[in-house]
């Protein structure tokens, strides 16, 4: 099994996922579990890497140290963002009010720091930090879960020796290199 590690910002689905796409097998690695002390994203990356190759997809936080974490320990991941719309930060403020947020401690100053911090956390520059395979977009009014089985197609892919990136064979580059 070929696990695909998915760090996908709050609010794209990971969680209705992780309950609800029953054709794939799924951990959701809430990292609000871990007390946020000095290492905790090092647990963290450990915990994903015991995991790999047990199931399809590992959904993992957007948190820079996380994400950093996976690079170190060479655990490769894509990120999931909301597309690069005015309209779609209003919509992300939505879903953040309408979903469970049992694990947030303080949801006005949670929500205070998504919103003043969104257009940065959302920036290309920010989700292809550490090593990110690629960002996948999701246009306004999509989820992660309507492109799983796109990612779980692009996985076999890779795995039969297509280059990740481009999506093109390896002999198709090399005639490339010689034209």
């Amino acid at each position: 099994m070929n696990t695909i590690v998915i760090s996908a910002f709050p609010g794209t689905g990971k969680s209705w996922a992780a309950k609800n796409c029953n054709n794939f097998s799924i951990i959701d690695s809430d990292s609000s579990s871990y007390k946020k002390e000095p290492g905790w994203e090092d647990k963290y990356a450990e915990f994903i890497e015991s995991k790999l190759d047990t199931v399809d997809f590992i959904f993992v936080s957007q948190h820079d140290g996380v994400r950093a974490a996976l690079q170190k320990r060479g655990i490769q991941f894509c990120t999931v963002a909301p597309e690069i719309d005015p309209m779609a930060k209003e919509i992300y403020i939505g879903r953040w009010l309408l979903r469970d947020n049992s694990h947030i401690k303080d949801l006005n100053q949670w929500m205070k720091l998504m919103v003043n911090n969104y257009d940065r956390w959302v920036s290309n520059e920010n989700q292809e930090k550490y090593g990110a395979l690629f960002c996948l977009r999701l246009p306004v009014g999509t989820y992660l879960n309507d492109y799983l089985t796109d990612l779980h197609n692009v996985a076999y892919l890779r795995n039969v020796n297509y280059n990740f990136q481009k999506l093109t064979r390896p002999e198709e580059e090399e005639k490339e290199a010689n034209d």
